[in-house]
C-alpha cells in the first residue's frame, strides 16, 4: 500500500491493510514546517525534502526530527523514523502526532508490542484524547500483526464516546474520522460475536442504506467472518462498485476473490488483475499492490496454454524487485520471499532444476531467518529442499 508520512494504524481485513493517516498542517505552529508537512500530506515526497532543506535553518531540532521521521516513514525508512521520532518524542513526549507516528514506525519495523505499548503510554496520560483511544482500538484489532482483542477495543471506543469534548475539533487535520469508529465498533463486533448477529446487523444496515459502500464492505466482513464466502464477495464487489475510486474496497474485493474465488480458475486470476490494474495506473511502484497482481498472475496461468507460461516469469520478476527493494516493507518482503520461493520450486518440480530450486532454498532460508513460518503447506517443500541441499554439499 501506497505509505504516507504521518501517524498511522492499521486495520487489517482479510490480509488487506487499510490505513488510517493522520498528518497535521503543522508540529510547531510555524509555516515553515506547515509547508512540509503539507507536501507530505500530498504526497509529494521529494518537494517535502526540498522544502525541510531550504527551512531547516529555520525550526527547532525536535520538529526537524520529526520532519526527519514522517519522510523516513513515508520511504519506507522504518529504522530511522524510529531514530528520528523518538528524538522529537524525547522532547515532546506529548505530541500525539510525533507519538503515533513513532507507533506507526514501529509497528513496520516487526515491533508491535512496543508501538501498542507506547499508545497505551499516551492514553495512560491522556485519558481523554479520543485520538490515542481511537488508536489503541486499531491495534487491539490487528489481526495480522497481533492478537485481536475486541473487548479492550470495544472499552477504547466507549470512552470515546463518552467523551464531551474531542481533543482535536472538527476540520482540525487530527482529528479522527467518525467512519473510522464506526467501521471500528463494527469489526470489533464482528470479531466478538462472528455469529449470525454481526451478520444480521449487517445485513439490515445495507437494507437501510443501499448507496452507502461502508455498509456494503461491512456486512462483507461479518459475512468472511461467518464462513459465507459468497455473500462476502458479493459485498465487497458492491462497495468497490458504489465507490469505484477508493483504493481500500478495490483492493479488498480483490484480495478477497484470491481467498474466496474459485481455486485454480485462470478466468478468478484475470478478474483481480482487472481490479488491480487501474489502482497500479494510479501507484506504480505501490508494494501491496505490486504483491496483490503477482499473486493474481499466478492464478490467472492457463496450464493448459503453453504459451501462457510468461505469467508466471512476469509474477517472478516482480516478487524478486519486491524482495530487493529497501523501501518494501519487512512483511511485503517477507511475502515474496515466501511466495517467489514456492513459485521457483514448482518450476523445478517440472524439470527446470538447477538453479530455479537453489533459489528457492536460498530464499526460504533467508525467509526463516528473519523470523517467517514454515507453516504446514510449506514445511514439506522446505524439508525436501533442505534434503536436497544437504545432499549436495555432501551430507556436511
Amino acid at each position: 500500500m501506497k505509505r504516507v508520512a504521518g501517524v498511522a494504524v492499521a486495520v487489517l481485513a482479510a490480509g488487506a491493510a487499510t490505513v488510517w493517516f493522520v498528518l497535521p498542517r503543522r508540529s510547531d505552529g510555524t509555516a515553515e514546517s506547515a509547508a512540509v508537512e503539507r507536501l507530505l500530506a500530498e504526497g509529494q515526497f521529494d518537494a517535502a525534502r526540498n522544502e525541510l532543506a531550504s527551512v531547516r535553518g529555520h525550526i527547532d531540532a525536535a520538529t526537524a526530527d520529526y520532519l526527519d521521521g514522517v519522510i523516513a516513514l513515508a520511504s519506507g525508512r522504518d529504522a530511522d523514523a524510529v531514530r528520528l521520532l523518538g528524538k522529537a518524542r524525547a522532547v515532546r513526549p506529548d505530541d500525539w502526532r510525533i507519538v503515533g507516528a513513532l507507533a506507526a514506525a514501529l509497528g513496520n519495523s516487526g515491533r508491535f508490542a512496543d508501538a501498542l505499548a507506547l499508545i497505551d503510554e499516551y492514553v495512560d496520560g491522556h485519558p481523554e484524547d479520543e485520538r490515542g483511544l481511537a488508536a489503541s482500538a486499531q491495534f487491539r484489532l490487528d489481526q495480522k500483526r497481533g492478537t485481536p482483542d475486541p473487548a479492550a477495543a470495544l472499552a477504547a471506543l466507549d470512552r470515546i464516546d463518552a467523551l464531551l469534548k474531542y481533543a482535536a475539533p472538527p476540520g482540525d487535520a487530527t482529528a479522527v474520522p467518525e467512519a473510522l469508529l464506526r467501521e471500528l465498533r463494527t469489526k470489533a463486533e464482528i470479531l466478538r460475536r462472528p455469529g449470525t448477529d454481526a451478520l444480521l446487523d449487517a445485513r439490515a444496515a445495507t437494507k437501510a442504506t443501499p448507496k452507502d459502500p461502508q455498509a456494503f464492505y461491512l456486512l462483507g466482513e461479518a459475512a468472511r467472518a461467518n464462513g459465507i464466502g459468497q455473500e462476502a464477495l458479493d459485498s465487497y464487489e458492491r462497495a468497490s462498485q458504489l465507490a469505484p475510486g477508493v483504493r481500500r474496497y478495490a483492493e479488498q474485493y480483490a484480495l478477497a476473490r484470491l481467498t474466496l474465488g474459485v481455486p485454480d480458475d485462470p478466468n478468478e486470476g484475470r478478474a483481480i488483475l482487472a481490479v488491480v490494474e487501474p489502482l497500479l495506473a494510479a501507484a506504480p511502484r505501490d508494494p501491496a499492490l505490486l504483491e496483490l497482481k503477482a499473486r493474481a498472475l499466478v492464478r490467472s496461468e492457463d496450464h493448459h496454454d503453453p504459451n501462457d507460461d510468461h505469467v508466471m516469469t512476469d509474477a517472478a520478476a516482480i516478487y524478486r524487485d519486491l524482495v530487493q527493494r529497501e523501501d518494501v516493507p519487512i512483511r511485503i518482503r517477507q511475502n515474496a520471499r515466501r511466495n517467489l520461493a514456492v513459485l521457483l520450486y514448482d518450476w523445478g518440480s517440472a524439470g527446470k532444476e538447477g538453479p530455479y530450486l537453489d533459489e528457492a532454498w536460498g530464499l526460504l532460508k533467508r525467509y526463516a531467518e528473519l523470523g517467517g513460518d514454515i507453516d504446514v503447506r510449506l514445511r514439506p517443500t522446505y524439508e525436501e529442499l533442505e534434503v536436497r541441499d544437504l545432499a549436495r554439499r555432501g551430507g556436511k
